[in-house]
Order: C-alpha cells, then structure tokens, then sequence
C-alpha cells in the first residue's frame, strides 16, 4: 500500500475508505452467492463470481486516481465469497462419514 499511496496520492481517508468497501463487499457477496447457489447451483454461481472478480484483477493495472482503488478492491473482494460455494459442495461430494473433515479442511485452506 506504500507505493500505492505515493503514485495515487492517497490520504488516510482514500485507504480507509478502501479497506471499508472491501470488507463491505466480500460480506455482501457472502449472503448474496449463498442465494445464488439456491437458485443456479454451486457452479454456475462460482462462474458468475470469477468472471467478476477476474475482470477487476484486471481493470487494477488501470487505476489511476481513489475512486478506481476502491471499485477495483472491492470487486476483487467478492473472490472471497468463493468459499461460499465451496461449502455448498462438500456435502454433495463426499460420504457422511467425512463430510465434516471435508467441511473443516475447505474452510481452514
């Protein structure tokens, strides 16, 4: 974030403000892909979320002022929700008997 600051010129409010949109958005997205895994399934909702999070890994190298930060790492911040999906998984993939190991190692990884 150093670097960051200098070529932006970012203050302490541009940093906070990112930080607070990133955390906003991976929460948002949690509650949100959990309904998309209702209604589409698991897979096509993780589609739908890597071709979002892709396009702003992308669009990063592109930032030139506060504004794009912020959009961009919140954008990137939905990826987290991934593991939303990946819970929906588990018991589906495997037997009774380790479904719970499966689950406690998904979520640790």
């Amino acid at each position: 974030m150093i670097y960051l600051k200098a070529d932006l010129k970012l203050t302490k409010e541009d940093t906070g403000n990112s930080g607070v949109a990133s955390v906003s958005a991976t929460i948002i997205f949690r509650n949100l892909m959990g309904v998309l895994c209702d209604k589409t399934g698991p897979r096509y909702a993780m589609t739908m979320l890597m071709l979002i999070t892709v396009s702003a890994v992308v669009g990063i190298m592109f930032v030139q002022d506060a504004i794009g930060l912020i959009i961009c790492r919140a954008l990137i911040s939905c990826g987290l929700a991934t593991f939303v999906a990946s819970q929906f998984w588990q018991p589906t993939m495997f037997a009774p008997s380790i479904v719970g190991l499966s689950n406690a190692t998904a979520a640790g990884w």
